[in-house]
């Protein structure tokens, strides 16, 4: 045969429709088959998604019903406590009573502590960095309960004093406490004086 006579077979046998076909056979298996794993995998997907979603809904019933006891648990608890609302308010007002007692007591106190410092320090003529923070750490307080006057006047005009060192702090002290003594013997002495006198 030549070669014009088998490319003439290869050809036509190409042009039949019987090669077609077996081509087409091949290419509908293979979809099938895809299809059949696609189906397959689509069925496990959705058995996997209805196990979730019931296991869900499952925990979805139990943790509702754990809330609808919380909020059980909640309004008893509040009903208790509007029986007891009365005896709250009571508490209530007592323990505002007590605070407001308290307040003015520790108001007192620290106006008198301020003013005894202040009297200290002005009479030394000079305040210590120890004593101004001391003052200033009583002070707003003080004014936080409403306290002023007295205290305002006396604080301003010692954070004005010259600031002087713990050591110029202590040898001032010793020289007033000089100062009074002398002072004290004085008065005895003039006190015996005139009880010498008067016998």
């Amino acid at each position: 045969m030549d070669q014009i006579s088998v490319i003439q077979i290869i050809i036509t046998v190409i042009g039949s429709s019987a090669v077609f076909s077996f081509v087409q056979f091949l290419i509908t298996r293979k979809d099938n088959k895809r299809k059949d794993n696609i189906d397959t995998k689509i069925n496990q997907l959705k058995d996997e998604l209805e196990d979730d979603v019931n296991d869900k809904v499952e925990i979805g019933v139990a943790s509702y019903q754990k809330q609808m006891k919380i909020i059980d648990s909640i309004q008893t608890s509040m009903d208790k406590l509007a029986t007891n609302d009365e005896e709250i308010k009571e508490t209530i007002e007592k323990v505002s009573e007590l605070q407001d007692t308290m307040a003015d007591s520790l108001k007192g106190q620290t106006h008198d502590r301020i003013l005894w410092l202040s009297k200290d320090i002005a009479n030394r003529g000079g305040i210590t960095i120890k004593e101004k923070a001391n003052i200033e750490s009583m002070y707003r307080p003080y004014v936080a309960f409403g306290g002023n006057g007295e205290v305002k006047k006396s604080v301003e005009y010692i954070m004005d004093l010259p600031v002087i060192s713990e050591e110029e702090s202590r040898k001032r002290e010793k020289e007033l406490e000089k100062a009074h003594l002398s002072e004290l013997f004085n008065e005895i002495d003039m006190e015996r004086q005139k009880n010498n006198n008067n016998k």
